[in-house]
This record gives structure tokens, C-alpha cells and sequence, in this order.
């Protein structure tokens, strides 16, 4: 700085100013700070802390006795007390911690942490989403056992309200086979859905379905829901009267459909008895709550379709075939 003057000190003052680190100001009188060179210097160096991303602690002043700590804008800056007996080993602390060396370590301490953050927030991301799928596995297979639990429970418990306490489980004449026309495209759900409903052991749910044909026989409830329990498991599947024998002759009998109880959903069989005949509606109601015989087909798959269709809706129904074949 010696023997400059004029621009030639400006330039080298605000050289120095833009590319320092820090500032120190060192002050034995608060007066001297308000000293026209001293406040425009550090004045310029505070601005510069603000435009051109100095630290937030490029700033302090060193004193001796009461802390100095009002400066331009009412801003308060730290300081060293120059009593206090580590104040020299904090002043090369202070300059040291402002090196390029020191701004660069601080810099890759902040870019490892922020990694092993980010590191630790991915670990934790995943372990959420394994247990998240996790979840979903234990719902989804506590869902399917309990279909599975309460498809037995349909095939196993009685409806109360659709049978009377003095009604006899099954006797020949009301037993009713469980046909499988065609297993469909999933073989071996509908062998496990037999196993399930029926208890029948692997090989022998396996060679029933395979062979087709009568593969249960109870009453006609437990056989309307054995029914409904392969047909969801994709099954073409029907119920009839055990009693029947089908023979060529049987091709010209006709059916009467017999219902023996309208179960709780009357509003349905009525539908559903629409829906197989010209009923009217009047008609219909009037014939389903007398039970009995409710019409008669001469198309032996559609009087079993009918009664397929009462059952499932809670009715108790059956053929009773007109005769002109066999008859066990």
C-alpha cells in the first residue's frame, strides 16, 4: 500500500476486499469505527458478504474490555476479546477456519453427509416398500382363507330361517347330485375348491373332476352351494334330483318343479320364476307363495337350470319328473 494514492489505493482496497475470506477488525475505541475509512471498508466488506456469497461469519472484530457489538444496520457482529486468555489461539482458529483448504473440507463434510442422508432416506424407502408388499402378501392371502373358510361355512351350516326344526335332513327322494359338466380352464382350482367343500382327499377330487359327472350328492341346500362353490372356481356345474336316471326315453318327459320352501328371499324366486316362464307378475306371486308345483318344462336342462337358480337364491326346490323312462 506504501506510496499509493488516489484510484491506485481504491483499486488494491477493494482487490483486497473481494477476494478475502474473512475481515478482522481490530478496535481499542468504538469511536474509531465510525471514522469515515474504517466504516466505508467494512461497510463494502459487509455488502459483499450479502452479494457475492462470503460466509455468514466472514466478519468480527477484536477488542479489549467492553464488547463492542452495535455496527451499521443495527446488525451484531461476533468477537474476540483480546483479555480473555485463549483470544489469540481463537483469532488463528478464526482466520484458519476461513482458508480455502478448511472452506473445501467443510464443503466435502457437508456433500458426505448429505450422501450417507440420502443413503439412509433410500434404506429407508425400501425397507418401507418390502414392507408395504410385505402387507399386501399377508392381506391378500388372509382374504383368501377367509373365502375359503367361508365357502365351507356356506357348504356346512344350515340356514335356520330356511328350514323348519321338524324337517328331515335328506332322504332319498331329496338328495341331489352335484354334476360337473366341463371343469373349465383351471383344472386344478376346481379340484382344490371340491377338497375344500367336500374334504375329498387329492387323487380321488382329482379323478372325480376328470371323469366328470356326479361328484357330490347331498341335500339340496349343501348341494346348491357346492354348486355355487366350483362354479366360481370356473366349473360349469348343475344340480339334480339323485332320483333321477336319464335314459333315451327320457327325452320326451316333461318336469314339474316342485317348491318345497320359498326360503327368505321371495322377492327373487319370483323373479326367477319369471324369468323361466310367461308368468305375470300376480301369477308368479300367487304360485311361489303356494309352493308346490310350480310349473312344469319339458326341457330337462331347463327344469334343472330353474331349480339351480331357486336354490341358489335360498329356496328349497326339485324335479319331479312326469314319466315316461325309468325311475330308480
Amino acid at each position: 500500500m506504501k506510496g499509493r494514492t488516489g484510484s491506485a489505493y481504491e483499486a488494491l482496497i477493494l482487490y483486497a476486499l473481494y477476494t478475502s475470506e474473512c475481515m478482522l477488525i481490530v478496535c481499542s475505541n468504538e469511536d474509531y469505527l465510525q471514522t469515515k475509512w474504517v466504516k466505508n471498508e467494512y461497510t463494502r466488506f459487509i455488502n459483499l458478504m450479502q452479494e457475492s456469497g462470503k460466509e455468514r461469519d466472514a466478519l468480527t472484530f477484536v477488542f479489549t474490555g467492553k464488547p463492542i457489538e452495535k455496527l451499521p444496520n443495527g446488525k451484531k457482529i461476533q468477537g474476540i476479546d483480546l483479555s480473555k486468555p485463549d483470544a489469540y489461539s481463537r483469532i488463528t482458529e478464526y482466520v484458519e477456519s476461513h482458508t480455502p483448504e478448511a472452506k473445501k473440507r467443510r464443503k466435502e463434510e457437508a456433500e458426505t453427509k448429505l450422501a450417507e442422508e440420502e443413503a439412509r432416506r433410500k434404506a429407508f424407502e425400501e425397507q418401507q416398500k418390502e414392507f408395504e408388499e410385505r402387507s399386501r402378501q399377508l392381506i391378500e392371502e388372509q382374504q383368501k382363507r377367509l373365502i375359503e373358510l367361508q365357502e365351507k361355512l356356506n357348504v356346512l351350516t344350515y340356514n335356520q330361517e330356511n328350514n323348519s326344526a321338524g324337517e328331515a335332513l335328506a332322504n332319498e327322494d331329496e338328495m341331489f347330485d352335484v354334476i360337473i359338466k366341463h371343469c373349465g380352464n383351471d383344472k386344478i382350482s376346481v379340484i382344490k375348491a371340491l377338497r375344500n367343500v367336500t374334504g375329498l382327499g387329492l387323487a380321488e377330487a382329482k379323478k372325480a373332476v376328470e371323469s366328470g359327472g356326479a361328484v357330490f350328492s347331498a341335500n339340496q341346500t349343501i348341494a346348491a352351494n357346492v354348486c355355487q362353490v366350483l362354479r366360481n372356481a370356473g366349473a360349469d356345474v348343475i344340480i339334480r334330483s339323485k332320483g333321477y336316471v336319464e335314459t333315451d326315453i327320457d327325452q320326451g318327459n316333461t318336469y314339474d318343479v316342485v317348491l318345497d320352501n320359498i326360503g327368505l328371499n321371495k322377492i327373487t324366486v319370483i323373479k326367477i320364476l319369471r324369468n323361466f316362464t310367461n308368468f305375470g307378475l300376480a301369477e308368479a306371486k300367487k304360485i311361489v307363495e303356494q309352493g308346490g308345483v310350480i310349473c312344469s318344462i319339458e326341457d330337462k336342462y331347463k327344469a334343472n337350470m330353474l331349480v339351480d337358480e331357486l336354490c341358489r337364491a335360498g329356496a328349497r326346490a326339485r324335479i319331479k319328473p312326469v314319466y315316461h323312462g325309468t325311475r330308480n
